[in-house]
């Protein structure tokens, strides 16, 4: 076992690691529970895997919810999988190019995210 493999890209990446950066930028207190309940997730699993749709869904809340139109998941074979709560903030991170299919034609939005994709996926809000 090598100490490089704790900070390995294809681990898991939670609720927790993701949303430290966006409470962070805000100057917010860290999972106050009523910043965290109302804009970015249930805040009843801080340390559970979050999934593909759920990072970006909180990155569409923390930009105020902009509005979408059209549907571009419809080119994914599993646009279909996409929770209906995540469909908006999936059409706005597609629109936007900050996630992208993991393959040219599946999303895979209920996967669990790997830290690799979470950190590409704040660089590419970050580049908006």
């Amino acid at each position: 076992y090598s100490l490089l493999n704790g900070f390995s890209g294809k681990k898991p990446m939670c609720v927790a690691m993701f949303s430290t950066p966006i409470f962070l930028a805000k100057s917010e207190p860290f999972f106050s529970s009523s910043i965290l309940k109302e804009r970015y997730s249930d805040g009843t699993n801080p340390n559970g895997d979050i999934t593909r749709e759920q990072m970006v869904t909180m990155l569409y809340r923390y930009a105020g919810m902009p509005s979408v139109s059209g549907n571009l998941l419809n080119g994914y074979k599993d646009a279909d999988q996409v929770s209906s709560w995540a469909k908006d903030a999936m059409t706005w991170a597609v629109s936007n190019g900050i996630v992208k299919g993991v393959t040219e034609t599946t999303l895979v939005p209920g996967a669990n995210a790997t830290r690799a994709q979470g950190a590409t996926i704040m660089q590419r809000y970050a580049a908006l």
